[in-house]
């Protein structure tokens, strides 16, 4: 019985220690100690809200005593602003965005932007340009650009091109080439190797004078228009191609038909012996027409040759047709020169020069119609400018001055001799128009034209007429003379003063004197109207 009063002593003990444990001042104001207890706190609850700025705080209440609080700081809040209104800080355009600012009241620092959007407009395109060209394979593209604003595009593809192969890269020849006639290549595309196509191949370059012969050869009894190329790739020891003169026509004869032969390329063709480098028929043509090209005669001591020439470098038979458009003839020693022609000779460019005796030396009658035309070009150096024997003489371009010849008697200056055919008496027509030069004219059959648009001049004009021999006197014709106008067009004073005449006579072989001689317009009889030279 005491055993289980006491125990209940003891548990009675217990709570009531307990109970004081677990008190916490009741805040009676007594004076008297209070009563404690162990905290039951709350949850922490904000009490003041952080910012972008400031810290925030947060508080737990004690569930036995809701006076007893307790607090902590909460960190600043860099996303805690306190936003302003949005203010339009950039006006947007129709091209370009604008932008709009928002302001955090606690601190100005702070501070929020977002586009504004473009305001739009009406695209205004451009030409479509091509951007990726089609090939043979794949499409293209094209692209326009609006106007307004370079950064809007617009593209549209381009259908492939069954035609816009790539680089066509060559297989096998299809045809040789020959010195006459280009050849012809195999090719496939550079994309698809089963689209194939062809490309000409370059007629063969003349080199040598193997290469000569053969190309000559192979234009016998032809008609049809055909050009050599002339290459300096593989000169001989005296810097060309050396060829055999002959007196054979070089391309044989054309009965019918034409045929024309263009020279190009760059080098020289030299004669190794007498005869004609060229040698041009009837129903031929040849055309010079390379200004690196250079056709050389046959002189003593040039090009190793032991004698001179025998006749002249090129030579157009009736009928024939020669062309220079660019390019040299020189170096020939004979009385015809560089050309000697009885047919059509035309000159548009090039230079005849370095012929010790006649640069051209024309011959016709009544039946062959022979004619020289000079638009452009010089004739100079030679022995003698241009002989004319019952030619026609049309000079509207080009400077014939400079051919001198020198003997032991004498120096004669002839830039143009101009005579009848000696043995018929046909006398050719000479005109001369444009800008046209001859530094010294010499006139032995009267049949001169002047035209009306004729800037050019004559440094001398000599009448008369001389033997072929050195050692006769030489007499000249006496008599008139008549430079005629074109028709509706009268010669006046400033025409005659482009004409210093001077007449020379032969009072002893090599010993010469001038004539003092009158010109004037003619004012009456048949003559008037025209220049008279007494």
């Amino acid at each position: 019985m005491k055993k289980t009063a006491k125990l209940f002593g003891i548990i009675a003990l217990e709570v009531i220690i307990g109970f004081s444990l677990i008190a916490c001042p009741d805040g009676n104001d007594s004076g008297t100690t209070p009563e404690t207890h162990t905290h039951n706190w709350g949850a922490w609850t904000q009490t003041t809200a952080s910012t972008c700025t400031t810290a925030g705080e947060e508080t737990r209440t004690c569930t036995l005593n809701p006076a007893h609080t307790e607090t902590k700081p909460v960190a600043i809040n860099p996303d805690a602003h306190n936003w302003g209104g949005w203010m339009q800080t950039k006006a947007p355009t129709e091209i370009e965005d604008g932008e709009e600012t928002r302001t955090c009241v606690f601190n100005s620092a702070h501070k929020e932007t977002r586009p504004i959007s473009a305001l739009g407009h009406t695209h205004n395109w451009g030409a479509w340009t091509q951007t990726t060209a089609p090939t043979c394979t794949t499409a293209g593209e094209e692209t326009r650009t609006c106007t307004l604003n370079p950064a809007h595009t617009e593209t549209k593809p381009v259908a492939i091109n069954p035609d816009a192969h790539g680089d066509m890269i060559d297989t096998t020849i299809a045809q040789a080439p020959t010195f006459t006639s280009a050849g012809t290549m195999n090719t496939k595309c550079e994309h698809d190797c089963g689209h194939t196509g062809t490309r000409p191949i370059d007629s063969l370059a003349i080199k040598t004078t193997a290469d000569w012969t053969a190309a000559s050869a192979q234009l016998l009894v032809k008609t049809g228009d055909y050009t050599l190329t002339i290459s300096d790739e593989e000169s001989d020891a005296n810097g060309g191609i050396g060829v055999a003169g002959s007196t054979a026509d070089t391309f044989g004869s054309t009965p019918s038909g034409s045929l024309s032969v263009t020279l190009k390329g760059s080098g020289k063709l030299y004669l190794t012996s007498q005869g004609n480098l060229f040698r041009i028929a009837a129903n031929q043509a040849l055309i010079i027409d390379s200004e690196d090209l250079v056709l050389e005669g046959l002189t003593k001591g040039q090009n190793g040759a032991s004698q001179d020439n025998n006749t002249g470098t090129i030579y157009v038979g009736t009928n024939g047709k020669l062309e220079l458009k660019n390019g040299t003839i020189s170096g020939n020693a004979y009385t015809n020169g560089g050309v000697r022609s009885s047919g059509s000779f035309t000159m548009s460019g090039g230079s005849i020069s370095g012929n010790s005796r006649s640069g051209v030396a024309l011959f016709g009658d009544s039946s062959t119609m022979s004619s020289f035309t000079m638009t452009g070009g010089t004739i100079s150096g030679n022995g003698s400018g241009v002989y004319v024997a019952g030619c026609d003489f049309t000079m509207s371009g080009g400077t014939i001055s400079g051919n001198i010849l020198n003997t032991s008697f004498y120096q004669y200056v002839n830039g143009v001799s101009f005579n009848d055919d000696y043995s018929t008496g046909y006398t050719g027509t000479f005109t001369i128009s444009g800008n046209a030069y001859i530094d010294n004219l010499v006139i032995h059959a009267p049949a001169l034209s002047i035209a009306s648009d004729w800037t050019g001049g004559v440094g001398r004009i000599s009448l008369g007429r001389n033997f072929d021999t050195v050692s006769q006197i030489r007499n000249w014709w006496e008599g008139k003379v008549v430079l005629k106008a074109v028709p509706g067009y009268t010669l006046t004073a400033a025409d005659v003063a482009r004409f210093p005449l001077g007449i020379f006579v032969s009072e002893a072989v090599g010993v010469y004197s001038t004539i003092s001689s009158t010109h004037k317009i003619a004012e009456s009889g048949a003559d008037i109207g025209k220049l008279v030279l007494r």
